[in-house]
């Protein structure tokens, strides 16, 4: 018998090498990631709360973009989530923040007016540009790494 009329062994033998080093590793990926996606989901559903509820009369989103996070603030035996949203609004700070404490969105409404105005306006006229952060703490960290 001629060597060349053997059947070649090495592919399905790499094949086989790549999926015992591949799958793994992607498994380990996945395990590490879902508490995570877990957070992010209801994160997410938060902002969803947010942007639904009426705004208060005389103010706007001044853009689309929503700043969240969630992390470890205080001691690291729990998780934080925290959105904050550009509003543009001719109403003072305290009552836009009691339109959204009426509404129940976050246990912990702020709104405030930034102290240095960004680069490129986001308000025009007499708005003015506030920040409304919502935040949720004491969430249970679970596996996620970022509340650790």
């Amino acid at each position: 018998m001629l060597l060349h009329d053997a059947p070649p062994r090495s592919r399905p033998r790499r094949l086989r090498g790549l999926v015992i080093v591949v799958v793994p590793v992607v498994l380990l990926w996945a395990l590490v990631m879902t508490p995570m996606w877990i957070h992010d989901r209801h994160l997410g559903a938060l902002a969803d709360q947010v942007r639904s509820h009426p705004l208060p009369h005389g103010t706007r989103f001044a853009d689309d973009e929503v700043q969240a996070s969630v992390e470890v603030r205080g001691n690291g035996n729990y998780c934080d989530y925290r959105l904050r949203f550009n509003l543009s609004s001719t109403l003072p700070a305290q009552q836009v923040a009691d339109h959204y404490k009426a509404a129940g969105v976050g246990p912990a409404v702020v709104v405030w007016t930034p102290s240095e105005p960004p680069p490129l306006p986001l308000v025009f006229g007499d708005d003015r540009l506030l920040i409304l952060e919502v935040q949720v703490t004491m969430q249970e960290p679970g596996w996620d790494l970022r509340c650790h």
